[in-house]
């Protein structure tokens, strides 16, 4: 039997990559489904089904939980009116406001986990744990996930899409690192200014570097403003870009920007960034401790600092002591990992698409 299938995600698919790994998937094997989605900045043109509201990013918890009831409001409405008979959930927090409709959906829905929001929350985290049991499949993409989620069986599906770029970026060989000035990137949403800051920062005004910020968040224009006050000559911005172009963007720069402030979330996220590092055979600045300073540490793929003090030093020695094949031989020992971990996340896809 086939199923028609809603996936339900409480935000723009823009910031949502890996929403491609479950919608190529079923495309591939011709299952209907349909995307649920909240376009939360207004500037998103889709043909899924959209709740088209503007959220006003407010810091009230009040209004956000309003927002929330909107969104899932509608949603419910959708998998009523349409009649979807399996879904699939991206956040804890979405599972739980959409309690009622998946308490008549046990072992038809799979709850995919992406970042930490209900951990602190006692009463939050058990009703999480009650409709994790009672899920099909609970998909996590990041280990470091572990240490906070009920104690259960999770899949892992890392946020590389093998269908889309296939399977030849094995031992792929694309280095341009030697070039100056040495470009440093950060792309993708661009949330945090104290940590970006201090990247910039650390390294404005030396020649040696270049600072390249492509993409949009709400800390984009602080940063903007930060650069603009303070005279600083080699950061850049480049605000939206069309996902397509990413590769290209990525291949211009020496290293890619993905030191984020010391909290449990980014401690234990791989985050979009860290995959387009390894992917594109760049080096990457992360920050240390959390999982993605040990992977870095651990296959000697860029830099893991606590803090910029010294980053421009660090980011040289790096550059100077490269090895090029010992680069190639820990990113593909880490691309196999990740591969065999996907291709069991597929094999679970389809099981639930046809059960």
């Amino acid at each position: 039997m086939i199923h028609k299938i809603a996936l339900i995600i409480p935000n723009n698919q823009w910031f949502a990559p890996y929403l491609n790994l479950y919608t190529d998937i079923l495309k591939k094997n011709s299952i209907n489904y349909d995307v649920i989605y909240w376009n939360r900045d207004g500037s998103e043109m889709s043909t899924s089904i959209s709740y088209n509201h503007v959220s006003l990013s407010s810091n009230s918890l009040k209004r956000k939980i309003i927002e929330y009831i909107g969104f899932f409001k509608f949603a419910r409405k959708i998998i009523k009116q349409k009649n979807y008979n399996k879904l699939i959930i991206f956040g804890s927090i979405s599972s739980i406001f959409l309690f009622p409709t998946l308490f008549q959906f046990k072992r038809k829905y799979i709850i995919d986990f992406r970042d930490l929001s209900i951990e602190q929350n006692v009463i939050l985290f058990q009703i999480f744990q009650y409709l994790s049991k009672n899920s099909y499949c609970n998909v996590i993409s990041s280990p470091g996930f572990l240490h906070y989620l009920p104690k259960m069986k999770y899949l892992i599906s890392h946020n590389i899409n093998f269908h889309a770029i296939g399977t030849d970026i094995i031992n792929n060989k694309l280095f341009e690192l030697s070039k100056k000035p040495i470009v440093i990137l950060t792309i993708g949403g661009i949330r945090d200014f104290q940590s970006n800051r201090d990247i910039i920062f650390s390294l404005a005004n030396n020649k040696d570097f270049a600072l390249y910020f492509v993409g949009k968040g709400p800390a984009a224009k602080m940063l903007e403003e930060y650069v603009k006050r303070n005279n600083i000559s080699n950061v850049h911005f480049k605000g939206y870009y069309c996902k397509e172009d990413e590769q290209k963007i990525i291949k211009e720069c020496t290293f890619l920007n993905i030191y984020y402030p010391k909290t449990k979330l980014h401690s234990s996220a791989i985050s979009n960034r860290f995959y387009n590092g390894i992917l594109n055979n760049k080096p990457m600045i992360v920050t240390s401790g959390g999982i993605q300073g040990d992977l870095v540490s651990k296959y000697n793929l860029g830099i893991a600092i606590s803090d910029c003090s010294n980053c421009s030093e660090l980011l040289v020695k790096y550059l100077n002591d490269f090895k090029e094949d010992l680069f190639l031989k820990n990113r593909n020992l880490l691309l196999k990992n990740y591969m065999k971990d996907n291709l069991e996340f597929e094999k679970m896809l389809l099981n639930f698409s046809i059960d």
